[in-house]
This record gives structure tokens, C-alpha cells and sequence, in this order.
């Protein structure tokens, strides 16, 4: 049930950061194999941007990627808002 929820969330803070605020990007950076996170991510609209290898340390001491990925404002307002693009829509 909780789960289902963080989409929403994290699509409602990103039109409050991308579209009120008027920031240009927002940034993440999950695990690399954290799955269930990367697809909610992409369910918001973020973008792979690439891995960061080795990016942090496990409570082991092991090494572990990181995928950096973005979301641009233009591409979000794009996705989330289709007649602004075009106002005869």
C-alpha cells in the first residue's frame, strides 16, 4: 500500500521543485541494483543519465554502483501536461 503511494509523492514534490520553484533539474542517485526504486524513479519521469562505479561503500566494506539519474523540467511539464504545450489541445 505504501509503496503504491511514493510515485504520487515523488511526482508531487517534483511539480512543486520543477514547475513552482523553477528549478531546471532534479538529480537521484540510487543503487545501481536497486530495482524497485530505479523503476519508481522512471515512473516519474526520471531519466538513466549513467552508473557511477564504485560510487558507495556497503556496511561490508565492499564497493557498489550507483546510477545517477535526472529529471529535466521541460521533459516533466511536457509529460504531465500535454495541452500546455500546445493551448488548442
Amino acid at each position: 500500500m505504501v509503496a503504491a503511494l511514493l510515485p504520487t509523492r515523488f511526482r508531487t514534490l517534483a511539480e512543486h521543485l520543477l514547475v513552482d520553484q523553477g528549478l531546471h533539474r532534479l538529480v537521484i542517485d540510487p543503487a545501481a541494483d536497486n530495482v524497485a526504486a530505479i523503476r519508481s524513479y522512471g515512473n516519474v519521469g526520471f531519466r538513466p543519465v549513467g552508473i557511477m562505479r564504485r560510487y558507495e561503500r556497503g556496511a561490508d566494506g565492499t564497493w557498489h554502483d550507483g546510477l545517477l539519474m535526472a529529471l529535466l523540467a521541460e521533459e516533466f511539464i511536457e509529460e504531465s501536461h500535454p495541452a500546455s504545450r500546445n493551448p488548442r489541445a
